[in-house]
């Protein structure tokens, strides 16, 4: 990826939930450790996050009444799942002005803030880019950039019970791969591209993003057999490391829930983790 677009890597992935606390819930009985909940100033929404060393998912849910951000209405009308991707940015004025000379329509830089609700209450904020989802066939993809950085994790936020330590990549499922394929070169350009049959890999300089029609999508991510089929491009399988994955598999069963055997680990179906698969591999 080239460095006039001034990206470097996934900043987070956000996962679209109907019930915050309950999407929460599930999630800490999943092995890991939630942050506080989070309220984006001047937004309808609210976020819960499960942090890494780098990286980390969003569970993002509407908490008030107002104007629809990042397509959730609409996402959440198909129900829980994957809603988008966030790519880390060092320099948001000039990530916007490489995608506009691409062609590609953007919104901002714009400046976005969120408070956490515990204690005294601590402000995060951010500067985004963001293209237009129609650009991308409804898919949400925007850069994000982090103007506290210092204050986004803690040591305890980052020790999860099930062994997560970092995103390793993501699969974004398509029936018809190639309108957003296109449009996601021109967003990382050429050289992140590389092709294996039907599947799609872009290198984002740290977990690549997997593009995937469903039956090539169900190859790489058995569990994915239980997702409900559709057309429009979602994010649907995020793959964690894990130092040892029968660890991990171990913490799970005891939980209660069986999680199914992969090539080089296990992996939860979407319906435990909110319509997204979730896989820890080693």
């Amino acid at each position: 990826m080239g460095p006039d677009r001034h990206l470097r890597g996934i900043d987070h992935l956000l996962v679209a939930v109907a019930d915050l606390e309950g999407a929460a819930a599930d999630y800490r009985r999943l092995g890991f450790a939630v942050t506080p909940r989070g309220r984006h100033r001047g937004w309808p929404t609210g976020n819960y996050c499960v942090m890494f060393e780098e990286g980390y998912l969003e569970l993002l849910g509407r908490v008030e009444s107002g104007p629809e951000r990042h397509r959730i209405d609409a996402s959440l009308e198909r129900g829980e799942g994957g809603l988008g991707i966030a790519l880390a940015s060092d320099d948001p004025e000039a990530t916007a002005a490489a995608w506009r000379a691409a062609g590609i329509a953007v919104e901002g830089p714009l400046d976005l803030s969120r408070l956490l609700e515990e204690g005294e209450g601590i402000t995060l904020r951010f500067r985004n880019a963001m293209p237009d989802p129609c650009e991308l066939g409804d898919f949400v993809l925007f850069a994000c950039h982090h103007l506290t950085p210092h204050l986004l994790r803690r040591p305890e936020w980052l020790r999860h019970a099930n062994g997560a330590r970092a995103l390793r990549s993501c699969t974004i499922l398509a029936a018809d791969p190639e309108p957003l394929a296109e449009a996601l070169t021109r967003l990382l350009g050429a050289a992140a591209r590389s092709e294996t049959d039907r599947v799609v890999t872009f290198q984002t300089g740290g977990a690549p993003i997997l593009l995937a029609p469903p039956e090539d999508a169900l190859l790489l991510h058995p569990t994915l057999e239980e997702l409900e089929p559709g057309d429009e491009p979602r994010l649907a399988a995020i793959s964690l490391e894990v130092p040892d994955p029968e660890r991990s598999a171990a913490f799970l069963r005891e939980r209660g829930l069986s999680a199914r055997r992969i090539a080089d680990g296990y992996g939860l179906p979407p319906a435990v983790a909110r319509g997204v698969a979730l896989e820890f591999v080693a």
